[in-house]
């Protein structure tokens, strides 16, 4: 039940952590081959599909290389950090659990287990989901898994937006 908890504490951790993509993370938009390229030339379609592989491929990792995500839903953010398992280590309602509470979290300063203070907005929540040990909150072990590869940028704005719900 202990390592259950931990487990579920480490993945509270990173959802937290890790702020939903700074401009920095933001994918590059790209077109999609083949909706348009019915009797363009060779040339054209060949040129369409360098550009869409070069935008790929500048794509920061951890990226789709696909158009910067919309607008996060706070609604499915809600779904999916019940789904994931954040809400079992991380409260909705300023109670302490494993990793540090959601409520009222988003916009403020805390201070992290190297003594230095880090506002927590979107880069820092996506940076928590994906590389949950970057930056630990002070008080909190470092236990939180990444969810690399498992969550999208889509839904790491999704999970903000829910963050933000929670003043």
């Amino acid at each position: 039940m202990k390592r259950a908890c931990a487990v579920l504490a480490v993945v509270l951790l990173l959802v937290v952590g890790v702020a939903c993509g700074s401009s920095e993370d933001a994918k590059p938009a790209t077109s999609v081959v083949g909706a348009s390229t019915a009797g363009a030339t060779p040339a054209a379609t060949e040129a369409e599909g360098a550009a869409t592989e070069a935008a790929t491929e500048a794509a920061p990792e951890g990226t789709t290389g696909g158009a910067a995500p919309a607008e996060g839903d706070a609604e499915n953010g809600k779904s999916l950090a019940t789904s994931l398992g954040c809400v079992a280590c991380h409260s909705v309602d300023g109670s302490t659990l494993v990793g540090p509470t959601w409520k009222g979290v988003y916009g403020h300063e805390v201070t992290l287990t190297d003594g230095s203070k880090v506002t927590v907005d979107d880069a820092y929540i996506h940076e928590s989901i994906v590389d949950p040990n970057a930056k630990v909150v002070e008080g909190f072990s470092p236990i939180m898994p990444s969810f690399k590869g498992q969550v999208d940028d889509q839904q790491i704005a999704d999970i903000i937006a829910y963050i933000k719900t929670l003043q």
